[in-house]
């Protein structure tokens, strides 16, 4: 395991120092579990953003497709959502 130094405000350790003790930690773990979670928070996000762009293309599509038909974008939206639902 590598070691780090990093400056950071007095408040900051102030927190740290209280919710290390009401978790009974480390502020080494601490500080790991919150760059963890930054880290599965990024990817998430990243996916999420992938799935948007393919649903966006994906209705672009489809607008150019029914362009002068009954098409129901609302419906279309809620089948795409459960689709994604399904996928999870």
């Amino acid at each position: 395991m590598s070691r780090i130094i990093v400056t950071v405000p007095d408040s900051y350790i102030e927190n740290l120092d209280q919710e290390a003790k009401e978790e009974h930690k480390s502020r080494s773990e601490l500080i790991r579990e919150a760059i963890r979670h930054h880290i599965e928070e990024k990817r998430v996000w990243e996916e999420r953003k992938k799935r948007r762009e393919r649903a966006f293309r994906e209705m672009d599509r489809i607008r150019a497709t029914t362009k002068g038909s009954d098409f129901d974008s609302t419906d279309f939206i809620r089948r795409w959502r459960h689709r994604l639902d399904k996928a999870q």
